[in-house]
């Protein structure tokens, strides 16, 4: 991310994504409402991408579940428990305290259930933290 003023809405030293002129929070409504008069086109185009290249997405699909046994089996185990009510999703993040519908992140795939529930962003900075660390 950069800073700079925002050529839409004229916001002094917003956030902006590499390249884009608008910042991130114009950038995200513009896109929001291309795909509001879009939607029927867009959804077309998936599904004839998908119709087209249906094969390689499985395999794809089927290698990424062969490599990550642990991590799949540990997610649907969550997702069942969740959606039956024997585990209860926070409505906050539990790093930062942000209302939200956190995500949930695993320090062991063993353990389906012993979840850290984070917001998409402290999800992101623990990862890019462990990943620094790791080097």
């Amino acid at each position: 991310m950069i800073v700079k003023d925002c050529t839409r809405c004229g916001a002094d030293n917003a956030k902006h994504y590499q390249g884009s002129k608008e910042c991130v929070e114009c950038e995200a409504k513009r896109k929001r409402g291309y795909y509001k008069a879009n939607r029927l086109s867009i959804l077309a185009k998936r599904s004839a991408h998908y119709d087209k290249n249906r094969e390689t997405i499985l395999e794809t699909r089927a290698g990424y579940w062969r490599k990550n046994r642990k991590k799949v089996n540990a997610a649907a185990t969550l997702r069942y428990r969740v959606k039956k009510g024997s585990v209860a999703q926070p409505d906050s993040c539990e790093s930062c305290g942000k209302p939200c519908k956190p995500e949930a992140h695993y320090e062991d795939y063993s353990k389906p259930l012993d979840v850290k529930w984070l917001c998409r962003s402290c999800h992101g900075q623990h990862h890019s933290v462990v990943q620094r660390l790791a080097v």
